[in-house]
Protein backbone atom coordinates (compact mmCIF):
# COMPACT_ATOMS: atom_id res chain seq x y z
CA UNK A 1 0.00 0.00 0.00
CA UNK A 2 2.58 2.88 0.94
CA UNK A 3 4.27 1.91 -2.64
CA UNK A 4 1.31 2.90 -4.14
CA UNK A 5 0.67 5.48 -1.94
CA UNK A 6 4.73 7.08 -2.96
CA UNK A 7 4.55 6.66 -6.16
CA UNK A 8 0.90 8.48 -6.83
CA UNK A 9 2.90 11.37 -4.48
CA UNK A 10 5.73 11.83 -7.42
CA UNK A 11 2.69 13.18 -9.45
CA UNK A 12 2.56 16.01 -6.89
CA UNK A 13 6.08 17.34 -7.46
CA UNK A 14 4.89 21.36 -6.94
CA UNK A 15 3.11 20.82 -3.17
CA UNK A 16 4.45 19.91 0.09
CA UNK A 17 4.21 16.53 1.35
CA UNK A 18 1.54 17.47 3.49
CA UNK A 19 -0.97 18.84 1.00
CA UNK A 20 -0.21 16.05 -1.30
CA UNK A 21 -0.94 13.41 1.46
CA UNK A 22 -4.18 15.70 1.97
CA UNK A 23 -5.20 15.89 -1.70
CA UNK A 24 -5.33 11.85 -1.73
CA UNK A 25 -7.16 11.01 1.29
CA UNK A 26 -9.94 14.19 0.27
CA UNK A 27 -13.26 12.94 0.21
CA UNK A 28 -14.78 12.50 -3.20
CA UNK A 29 -17.86 14.74 -4.13
CA UNK A 30 -21.57 13.36 -3.19
CA UNK A 31 -23.29 12.24 -6.38
CA UNK A 32 -25.90 14.45 -6.94
CA UNK A 33 -29.56 13.23 -6.57
CA UNK A 34 -30.85 13.64 -10.48
CA UNK A 35 -27.66 11.35 -10.79
CA UNK A 36 -28.76 8.22 -8.54
CA UNK A 37 -32.27 8.67 -10.22
CA UNK A 38 -33.13 7.86 -13.53
CA UNK A 39 -31.86 10.58 -15.80
CA UNK A 40 -34.52 10.85 -18.45
CA UNK A 41 -37.20 10.87 -15.84
CA UNK A 42 -35.39 13.51 -14.07
CA UNK A 43 -34.77 15.92 -17.34
CA UNK A 44 -38.75 15.31 -17.82
CA UNK A 45 -39.83 16.43 -14.22
CA UNK A 46 -37.51 19.50 -14.07
CA UNK A 47 -39.12 20.38 -17.22
CA UNK A 48 -43.24 19.47 -16.11
CA UNK A 49 -42.23 21.49 -12.49
CA UNK A 50 -42.64 25.32 -13.48
CA UNK A 51 -45.92 24.46 -15.67
CA UNK A 52 -48.72 26.54 -14.90
CA UNK A 53 -51.69 25.54 -13.40
CA UNK A 54 -53.93 26.89 -16.68
CA UNK A 55 -51.84 24.70 -18.52
CA UNK A 56 -52.36 21.75 -16.16
CA UNK A 57 -56.19 22.53 -16.46
CA UNK A 58 -56.10 22.78 -20.14
CA UNK A 59 -54.77 19.15 -20.22
CA UNK A 60 -57.37 18.16 -17.92
CA UNK A 61 -59.71 19.27 -20.15
CA UNK A 62 -58.42 16.64 -22.94
CA UNK A 63 -60.19 14.25 -21.10
CA UNK A 64 -63.56 15.60 -20.43
CA UNK A 65 -66.46 13.93 -22.07
CA UNK A 66 -68.05 17.25 -22.75
CA UNK A 67 -64.97 19.08 -23.78
CA UNK A 68 -66.59 19.97 -27.52
CA UNK A 69 -69.63 21.82 -25.50
CA UNK A 70 -67.44 24.26 -24.17
CA UNK A 71 -65.86 27.66 -25.90
CA UNK A 72 -62.01 28.23 -25.56
CA UNK A 73 -63.12 31.28 -23.74
CA UNK A 74 -65.54 29.90 -21.55
CA UNK A 75 -63.15 26.96 -20.95
CA UNK A 76 -59.85 29.52 -19.65
CA UNK A 77 -62.88 31.02 -17.55
CA UNK A 78 -63.44 27.44 -15.83
CA UNK A 79 -59.79 26.40 -15.23
CA UNK A 80 -59.29 29.85 -13.30
CA UNK A 81 -62.27 29.85 -11.13
CA UNK A 82 -62.16 25.94 -10.39
CA UNK A 83 -58.58 26.76 -9.90
CA UNK A 84 -59.83 29.39 -7.18
CA UNK A 85 -62.42 27.33 -5.59
CA UNK A 86 -59.68 24.64 -4.69
CA UNK A 87 -57.59 26.94 -3.39
CA UNK A 88 -60.46 28.77 -1.09
CA UNK A 89 -61.48 25.14 0.21
CA UNK A 90 -58.17 24.41 1.27
CA UNK A 91 -58.22 28.32 3.13
CA UNK A 92 -60.66 27.17 4.82
CA UNK A 93 -59.42 23.65 5.89
CA UNK A 94 -56.53 25.10 6.69
CA UNK A 95 -58.23 27.41 9.31
CA UNK A 96 -60.36 24.45 10.92
CA UNK A 97 -57.60 22.31 11.17
CA UNK A 98 -54.01 24.61 11.60
CA UNK A 99 -52.24 22.24 13.19
CA UNK A 100 -53.20 18.72 11.65
CA UNK A 101 -51.49 16.49 8.94
CA UNK A 102 -53.47 15.69 5.85
CA UNK A 103 -54.08 12.03 7.25
CA UNK A 104 -55.20 13.58 10.49
CA UNK A 105 -57.87 15.98 8.59
CA UNK A 106 -59.32 13.14 6.93
CA UNK A 107 -59.95 11.17 10.37
CA UNK A 108 -61.38 14.61 11.57
CA UNK A 109 -63.37 14.98 8.95
CA UNK A 110 -64.86 11.06 9.70
CA UNK A 111 -63.62 9.36 6.53
CA UNK A 112 -62.50 5.99 6.66
CA UNK A 113 -59.37 5.47 5.57
CA UNK A 114 -58.06 1.94 4.16
CA UNK A 115 -54.95 0.97 1.71
CA UNK A 116 -55.07 -1.37 -1.36
CA UNK A 117 -52.09 -2.64 -3.01
CA UNK A 118 -53.39 -1.44 -6.37
CA UNK A 119 -56.02 -0.82 -8.49
CA UNK A 120 -56.65 0.17 -12.03
CA UNK A 121 -60.44 1.51 -13.95
CA UNK A 122 -59.48 0.46 -17.49
CA UNK A 123 -55.69 0.97 -18.22
CA UNK A 124 -55.46 4.06 -15.73
CA UNK A 125 -53.62 3.15 -12.70
CA UNK A 126 -55.11 4.91 -9.76
CA UNK A 127 -53.50 6.50 -6.78
CA UNK A 128 -56.02 6.52 -4.69
CA UNK A 129 -60.53 6.39 -4.84
CA UNK A 130 -62.90 8.81 -3.12
CA UNK A 131 -66.62 6.96 -2.33
CA UNK A 132 -69.22 8.99 -1.41
CA UNK A 133 -70.30 9.60 1.52
CA UNK A 134 -67.18 8.31 3.41
CA UNK A 135 -64.61 6.08 2.00
CA UNK A 136 -61.43 6.87 0.60
CA UNK A 137 -59.12 4.04 -0.32
CA UNK A 138 -55.23 4.47 -1.04
CA UNK A 139 -53.39 2.92 -3.52
CA UNK A 140 -49.68 1.88 -2.35
CA UNK A 141 -48.13 -0.04 -4.78
CA UNK A 142 -47.96 3.20 -7.00
CA UNK A 143 -46.97 5.15 -4.35
CA UNK A 144 -44.05 3.35 -4.06
CA UNK A 145 -43.10 3.39 -7.76
CA UNK A 146 -42.77 6.90 -7.98
CA UNK A 147 -40.31 6.72 -4.83
CA UNK A 148 -38.46 4.18 -6.59
CA UNK A 149 -38.50 6.06 -9.52
CA UNK A 150 -37.29 9.16 -7.96
CA UNK A 151 -35.89 8.02 -4.66
CA UNK A 152 -34.22 11.81 -3.90
CA UNK A 153 -37.24 13.81 -5.01
CA UNK A 154 -40.08 12.80 -2.42
CA UNK A 155 -40.84 10.99 0.33
CA UNK A 156 -43.51 7.69 0.34
CA UNK A 157 -45.24 10.02 3.21
CA UNK A 158 -45.40 13.08 1.03
CA UNK A 159 -46.38 11.44 -1.92
CA UNK A 160 -49.43 9.99 0.07
CA UNK A 161 -50.14 13.04 1.96
CA UNK A 162 -50.57 14.70 -2.07
CA UNK A 163 -52.77 12.01 -3.45
CA UNK A 164 -54.86 12.30 0.03
CA UNK A 165 -55.54 15.57 -0.46
CA UNK A 166 -56.84 15.44 -3.51
CA UNK A 167 -59.65 13.07 -2.59
CA UNK A 168 -59.94 15.27 0.73
CA UNK A 169 -61.27 17.66 -1.73
CA UNK A 170 -63.49 15.54 -3.56
CA UNK A 171 -65.33 14.63 -0.40
CA UNK A 172 -65.72 18.58 0.61
CA UNK A 173 -67.02 19.84 -2.85
CA UNK A 174 -69.55 16.97 -1.98
CA UNK A 175 -70.44 18.10 1.42
CA UNK A 176 -71.23 21.95 0.09
CA UNK A 177 -73.01 21.84 -3.35
CA UNK A 178 -72.46 25.27 -3.43
CA UNK A 179 -68.89 25.48 -4.30
CA UNK A 180 -68.11 26.32 -7.99
CA UNK A 181 -67.56 22.57 -9.13
CA UNK A 182 -70.57 21.23 -7.74
CA UNK A 183 -72.57 24.37 -9.11
CA UNK A 184 -71.55 24.87 -11.93
CA UNK A 185 -73.40 23.03 -14.99
CA UNK A 186 -73.38 23.61 -18.51
CA UNK A 187 -76.65 22.85 -21.07
CA UNK A 188 -76.65 19.88 -23.11
CA UNK A 189 -79.77 20.05 -24.82
CA UNK A 190 -82.74 22.31 -24.34
CA UNK A 191 -86.96 22.00 -25.27
CA UNK A 192 -88.81 25.24 -24.67
CA UNK A 193 -89.33 25.18 -21.36
CA UNK A 194 -86.74 22.67 -20.02
CA UNK A 195 -83.01 22.29 -20.36
CA UNK A 196 -81.05 19.76 -19.52
CA UNK A 197 -77.62 20.07 -17.77
CA UNK A 198 -74.55 18.21 -16.51
CA UNK A 199 -71.64 19.11 -14.35
CA UNK A 200 -68.39 19.07 -15.62
CA UNK A 201 -66.11 16.73 -14.40
CA UNK A 202 -62.55 18.39 -15.35
CA UNK A 203 -63.87 21.48 -13.07
CA UNK A 204 -63.63 19.30 -9.89
CA UNK A 205 -59.93 17.80 -10.91
CA UNK A 206 -58.56 20.76 -11.11
CA UNK A 207 -59.84 22.19 -7.83
CA UNK A 208 -58.48 18.71 -6.29
CA UNK A 209 -55.02 19.41 -7.42
CA UNK A 210 -54.83 23.24 -6.54
CA UNK A 211 -56.44 21.91 -3.12
CA UNK A 212 -54.14 19.34 -2.72
CA UNK A 213 -51.11 21.83 -3.85
CA UNK A 214 -51.89 24.56 -1.59
CA UNK A 215 -52.46 22.06 1.87
CA UNK A 216 -49.64 20.47 0.78
CA UNK A 217 -47.23 23.99 0.19
CA UNK A 218 -45.91 22.86 -3.34
CA UNK A 219 -44.65 25.12 -5.63
CA UNK A 220 -45.88 22.76 -8.39
CA UNK A 221 -49.09 20.88 -9.70
CA UNK A 222 -49.81 17.61 -8.39
CA UNK A 223 -50.84 16.68 -11.70
CA UNK A 224 -47.45 15.78 -12.45
CA UNK A 225 -47.47 12.59 -10.59
CA UNK A 226 -49.40 10.82 -13.46
CA UNK A 227 -46.43 10.86 -15.82
CA UNK A 228 -44.20 10.46 -13.22
CA UNK A 229 -46.16 7.12 -12.06
CA UNK A 230 -46.92 6.45 -15.93
CA UNK A 231 -42.75 6.55 -16.45
CA UNK A 232 -42.50 3.44 -13.86
CA UNK A 233 -45.17 1.39 -15.79
CA UNK A 234 -45.68 2.67 -19.23
CA UNK A 235 -42.56 4.97 -20.39
CA UNK A 236 -43.53 5.40 -23.78
CA UNK A 237 -46.91 6.35 -22.64
CA UNK A 238 -45.63 8.80 -20.03
CA UNK A 239 -43.03 10.34 -22.79
CA UNK A 240 -46.53 11.34 -24.57
CA UNK A 241 -48.31 13.21 -21.71
CA UNK A 242 -45.01 14.61 -21.26
CA UNK A 243 -45.13 16.49 -24.41
CA UNK A 244 -48.57 16.67 -24.81
CA UNK A 245 -48.11 18.81 -21.68
CA UNK A 246 -45.04 20.96 -23.10
CA UNK A 247 -47.05 21.43 -26.05
CA UNK A 248 -49.96 23.28 -24.00
CA UNK A 249 -47.45 25.30 -22.44
CA UNK A 250 -46.11 26.35 -25.85
CA UNK A 251 -48.84 27.55 -27.09
CA UNK A 252 -50.16 29.21 -23.97
CA UNK A 253 -46.83 31.25 -24.25
CA UNK A 254 -46.83 31.78 -28.13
Amino acid sequence: MLPQILAKLKAYTGKSTFEKLNDLVKPQPAVKAEDADDKELWKMLTDLLPISDNVWGEVAFTKELLKKKISPDLKAEMIVKATAAGEFMAEKCQAKYPNLSIEEIVKAEGLVLTYHAEEKIGERILFAMYTPPDKIVVMKNPIMEIVKAMPHWKSENEIKAIVLAHELYHHLECSEPSTYTQSEQIVLWKLPFYESKSQVRALSEIAAMAFSKKMNGLAFSPALLDIVLFYAYNPQEARKMYQEVLGFSLRKES
